[in-house]
């Protein structure tokens, strides 16, 4: 190997040219041709998308993910999509328990692998974090859940509830005096602040104080800058890109990260120094941090993703239910009459009389459809013996996932799915079209499903049950700019979304 110093520099850089080019068109023309996924008949998609990964790391970088594999589904009229040569997407219904239900044994499985998930995804969620709940491997998710599960049980939500009703309370007042004098407000910013203030109460027994102070916490700001970020780290995650460029694109961060990083530790500190058991959502951890020997980093990464996994899809769900209602003035007006002719008193709205309101929690099923807070990225990979998904056998190795937008959109699934029409989720057969015949009701997974589903999925319906209900018994609302008919199409998303304000004005309602 000598005669390589030997060789001018032209020379040598042109060697390495050709070797990246024959490399790459190697490969490319294997994606096409020779990968298990070739056939274009079985994984329909662009001719781009099957030679490379780079029109889906574009969509993952600009927001457009979503968006663009619902794009392609309706294209092809394909249940399936071939995003990029070894990354698939499914919205028949029957994938949601192929790739995220309980394992169990078949032809392609042993009863032991599972669809473990992507490394390539999850790790641009919180880059260096230590394991947590929503990366961990099986059995460390199984440890965690087991004793998380602990604050997120139904009698530690009838415990929590009085604390809930503490920050309601306090944002209605809030609200009351803005409508007071006549000014307009932002829900988004509003719902932004009550739960993370409710969510970091339940986590560090401290709320932040945004509701208060009318303002961000660290913990936000961290949430809203870091969305974009995530998006261009997921693509270079994507493409195999080396972790010295990943370094540029944290660089904008590393200052809040720092501030963010010392506020947590102060949080926890606070946590870990209240007596007694409590009933909220970390006592399990901290009851078990000395026999599991979690040291602090562990504990930081679980506490950051109950915080804004919980806070930020909860607030995204109350601003997309209340731009829904007020775009539907009929709907509006069959959920405002429900909720005031049920209670006689704010003091009524309790968890346990909440379903006197079925129109109302029809409302927040069909926003979950029409506006899921998680659009994408529940992405998995098929183990070594392979896997059979939608009816096809899909190789070892591929990249699978069921996106809610996708599958919430689809026409196969759904009767005029761009409609808002909470009639489908009422059994009743409404004379305007209600009731759920037409509608695949297995495509809708807003949770996810199977032993990896949202632990979190009571509290936040308990949540955005209460708030929501109590601000229609306080407040006529009606959109502040009238002409505000795409609130949603204008968002992008980066697995969660990166809302817009949501311009509202309150008038009380008086006289009951």
């Amino acid at each position: 190997m000598e005669f390589l110093t030997t060789l001018p520099l032209p020379t040598y850089l042109s060697a390495l040219a050709l070797l990246a080019t024959l490399y790459v068109t190697t490969t490319i023309l294997y994606n096409l041709f020779l990968h298990p996924l070739s056939s274009p008949s079985s994984f329909p998609g662009p001719l781009l998308n099957r030679a490379t990964r780079l029109p889906y790391a574009y969509a993952l970088a600009t927001g457009t993910a979503a968006s663009y594999t619902h794009y392609l589904h309706e294209k092809y009229n394909s249940p399936i999509i071939r995003l990029s040569p070894n990354h698939l997407s499914f919205t028949d219904p029957s994938a949601w328990r192929d790739i995220y239900g309980h394992v169990a044994s078949s032809s392609h499985s042993s009863g032991k692998e599972e669809h473990a998930k992507s490394r390539t995804f999850y790790r641009a969620l919180i880059p260096g974090a230590a394991p947590n709940i929503l990366d961990a491997d099986r059995d460390t998710h199984s440890r965690l859940r087991k004793a998380l599960s602990h604050g997120f049980s139904e009698r530690a939500l009838r415990s929590q509830e009085s604390r809930i009703s503490d920050f309601i309370n306090l944002l209605v007042s809030k609200l009351s005096a803005k409508a007071a004098k006549g000014e307009k407000v932002d829900m988004v910013d509003w719902y932004t602040w009550t739960t993370f203030d409710l969510t970091a109460d339940l986590v560090f027994a401290l709320s932040f104080g945004c509701l208060e102070k009318e303002e961000d916490h660290l913990f936000v700001k961290l949430n809203n800058e870091g969305l974009a970020a995530s998006g261009v780290l997921g693509a270079l995650y994507y493409l195999g890109i080396v972790d010295k460029l990943v370094d540029v694109v944290m660089a904008q961060l590393m200052k809040l990260a720092t501030d963010f990083s010392e506020e947590m530790r102060r949080l926890l500190r606070h946590r870990l120094e209240e007596e007694g058991e409590k009933e909220d959502l970390f006592e399990g951890l901290v009851m078990r941090r000395d026999e599991w020997n979690l040291g602090i980093p562990e504990l930081e990464s679980n506490a950051t993703v109950l915080v804004i996994a919980g806070a930020d899809t909860t607030a995204t769900q109350l601003s997309g239910v209340t731009y829904l209602l007020l775009t539907n003035p009929v709907c509006l007006a069959k959920v405002q009459k429900e909720v005031r002719e049920a209670y006689s008193s704010p003091e009524e709205i309790t968890l346990s009389t909440i379903d006197r309101l079925p129109y109302l929690v029809a409302c927040m099923s069909e926003a979950l459809r029409r506006y899921p807070p998680v659009t994408s990225n529940l992405v998995r990979e098929v183990p070594g013996s392979g896997s059979t998904i939608a009816g096809k056998f899909i190789p070892p190795g591929t990249m699978v996932e069921c996106q809610h937008w996708s599958m919430n959109h689809s026409r196969t699934n759904w009767v005029d799915p761009w409609a808002f029409r909470p009639e489908r989720f009422l059994r009743e057969k409404e004379t305007d079209g209600g009731g759920d015949k037409g509608n695949n009701m297995e495509s809708y997974n807003p949770f996810s499903t199977g032993p990896r589903n949202c632990i979190g999925r009571n509290l936040a319906n308990a949540e955005m049950r209460l708030i929501f209900a109590r601000l229609i018994y306080e407040f006529d609302m009606s959109l502040a700019d009238e002409d505000e008919d795409d609130w949603i199409k204008k968002q992008k998303s980066f697995l969660f979304w990166e809302k817009r304000p949501l311009k509202v004005r309150l008038i009380p309602v008086m006289n009951r």
